[in-house]
């Protein structure tokens, strides 16, 4: 699971918003949070 960097916005995102995302990256690789798409391989 990855996430794109924030390139030229970065200054822009405050720590406390980077913390957010990073936190729900965590989670959804944790099988906390559930993303589905009609796209995703079936297991």
């Amino acid at each position: 699971m990855g996430i794109a960097p924030y390139h030229d916005q970065q200054d822009s995102v405050s720590e406390e918003l980077d913390g957010e995302v990073q936190q729900l990256k965590q989670d959804i690789i944790d099988g906390k949070v559930k993303v589905e798409s009609e796209n995703a391989p079936k297991a």
